[in-house]
């Protein structure tokens, strides 16, 4: 991921596992990794801020075997 201000690298500064659709049998489980992005420019306006983060499917499997790696920025 790329800060949008300064074009820099950013750096993964959170990690979360989020499941939903466990509550009810009739709903499908749904597990993703939800990587959070932050700037690492001390000269950036955006430094230390979330520019952006990446989730990324773990269960039901997608496929093909591959995730999506969607990401959005902020």
């Amino acid at each position: 991921m790329i800060c949008p201000k300064c074009g820099i690298e950013a750096v993964i500064m959170k990690s979360e596992v989020v499941v939903s659709g466990d509550t009810s049998p009739e709903e499908e489980t749904r597990v993703e990794s939800v990587l959070k992005f932050h700037c690492r420019n001390p000269n950036c306006v955006k430094y230390g801020q979330e520019v952006g983060e990446s989730r990324h499917q773990i269960y039901p499997a997608e496929k093909g075997g591959e995730d999506d790696g969607k990401e959005k920025r902020v």
